[in-house]
């Protein structure tokens, strides 16, 4: 697996454990803990796909998902991650491709990605809780 991971979460200690569990999946790993660092980074690299966390301390993930949409359309895959009360309909309002709930359990987490990269070209919602 070559596959690049863009993870923005602000929380540092879910961002080193979802880090290391990604690595030890095989999975290149560029991380940002907020909307500015990330869009720094997209402005560099080009993800497969963007693990995104909502609620940001500056921001929410929605420029970025617009940052990303307008420079790579929808090669770039992304996954929301939120505790919000309406979890599906954040994604689907945010551009995202899939959502998972916080909080999850990492193999939740893993198959999402998994489901979500074999799933590139299609436009159907997915969500993992």
């Amino acid at each position: 697996m070559n596959e690049r991971i863009l993870l923005v979460e602000d929380d540092g200690a879910i961002m080193e454990t979802l880090a290391m569990f990604l690595q030890y999946e095989g999975y290149e790993v560029l991380r940002a803990r907020n909307v500015e660092r990330a869009l720094e980074v997209l402005e560099h690299a080009t993800p497969q796909l963007v693990l995104l966390d909502y609620m940001l301390q500056d921001d929410t993930a929605e420029p970025v998902i617009a940052a990303l949409r307008a420079k790579h359309g929808d090669c770039v895959r992304v996954i929301l991650l939120t505790a919000a009360d309406d979890p599906v309909g954040k994604a689907r309002d945010s551009g995202a491709d899939s959502v998972v709930a916080k909080p999850f359990e990492l193999e939740v987490l893993l198959r999402a990605i998994c489901d979500t990269l074999a799933g590139a070209c299609s436009k159907e919602l997915q969500w993992g809780f």
